[in-house]
């Protein structure tokens, strides 16, 4: 049988008014109807592993089925008053294409916590199949409204970065609208830019075919900020826009200029590193790198001081991290433009960030954990050694 609410509703009326519950549950159920809001269940293709297949079947089942259902579906699944019907009747509910059995659930005991069944899953896969069942796990969720944070989303966006499986990041952003992943949330787009494009690229030592893709990335994500879903004009208008922070702009201008360094005898004949700097200075004379937040000055609430130290030196840790590609891109240009017009612009930037850079690397080499390794520190270091 399939379950809609126009039933539902008149088989609680019916009830209340003293029939027999199983006879009004089997004329209730008589009719079918498809929901008002056509969603679709996601299919799984092989998993790597039995576990992860088992994984993904219970989550199927436990969260995504319950999160398509209606109210009075639901009622059915969770009510224990339902318990001997379910499993006494073939009942059944109709999502999308697939017409699926329902079977009780108690919600104390046999619903899995979203996130850490969703983590779970991510830190099982293997293969690029796992992956693309990773991207139909998120658009179930989404659908489900078993909605994963922003910063859920930065911590899946890293681990397929770990993972070298870039393509199922750019993917995930693409399509928003059933993924959720939006790069109007600035943790996902430090992963994204910072650890997809920069960190990569640097990795493989500014290779040729990584320095082309470090490029690629960075303008075809700035290209997809644009959107409205990821930083267009509603987000713009709600408050601080993502495409004009002076780090954003700094990892495409990093990528841009390596790019024409090592790829194209340091030329900028297109004037693609010229159009970069100058977008920058424009954004730095409206909002100046000097303005931007001490990293160590944001409040930490906790009673521990040791804790609220070492949580400020993460913190300028991050500010490091996202100012770096700005740094490494104005020299980069400053090299490639040569004696310009803008060389006033270029060098005056290069210090401010450079002092900014300086001061929260300093912080956490003084109070960092001693037993944390932080990139920043070791990259504005090597940095340092060879200028």
């Amino acid at each position: 049988m399939n379950v809609c609410t126009r039933c539902w509703r008149s088989f609680f009326l019916s009830s209340a008014s003293g029939r027999s519950s199983s006879h009004s549950l089997r004329r209730s159920f008589a009719h079918t109807a498809r929901r008002s809001r056509v969603k679709q269940l996601p299919v799984f293709a092989d998993s790597s592993s039995a576990e992860l297949a088992n994984l993904l079947q219970t989550i199927r089942e436990r969260i995504l089925i319950p999160g398509f259902l209606n109210a009075a579906q639901r009622d059915l699944i969770f009510l224990p008053k339902w318990k001997s019907t379910l499993e006494n009747e073939d009942i059944t509910a109709e999502i999308g294409d697939e017409e699926v059995p329902l079977r009780h659930l108690d919600v104390d005991r046999d619903i899995p916590r979203r996130w850490p069944a969703f983590k779970q899953a991510v830190e099982m896969s293997e293969t690029e199949e796992d992956w693309r069942n990773m991207l139909a796990l998120l658009e179930g969720l989404h659908q489900a409204d078993a909605k994963i944070t922003p910063a859920q989303h930065a911590k899946f966006i890293r681990r397929a970065i770990e993972a070298d499986m870039m393509p199922i990041v750019i993917q995930a952003i693409r399509t928003v609208s059933a993924t959720g992943v939006s790069l109007s949330e600035e943790t996902v787009l430090e992963e994204v830019l910072l650890g997809g494009v920069h960190e990569r690229a640097v990795d493989s030592g500014w290779s040729d075919e990584a320095t082309e893709e470090a490029w690629t990335l960075a303008t075809q994500i700035t290209q997809l900020m644009e959107f409205p879903k990821h930083c267009g004009d509603a987000h713009m208008r709600q408050g601080k826009d993502l495409r004009a922070e002076p780090w954003v702009l700094g990892v495409l201008l990093e990528a841009t200029a390596m790019r024409q360094k090592l790829l194209f005898d340091g030329k900028d004949d297109d004037g693609q590193v010229a159009l970069c700097v100058d977008r920058l200075v424009s954004v730095a004379e409206r909002s100046p790198i000097e303005s931007l937040p001490d990293p160590t000055a944001i409040e930490i609430k906790t009673q521990d001081e040791e804790r609220r130290i070492v949580q400020k030196a993460i913190n300028a840790h991050k500010f490091a991290r996202k100012l770096i590609p700005l740094w490494n891109g104005l020299n980069i240009a400053e090299e490639i433009l040569g004696p310009t017009n803008r060389d006033d612009n270029i060098r005056s930037l290069k210090e401010v960030v450079a002092q900014r850079i300086q001061k929260a690397v300093d912080y956490v080499e003084a109070h960092g954990s001693r037993d944390k390794s932080y990139r920043s520190v070791d990259e504005w270091t090597e940095h340092q050694q060879s200028s």
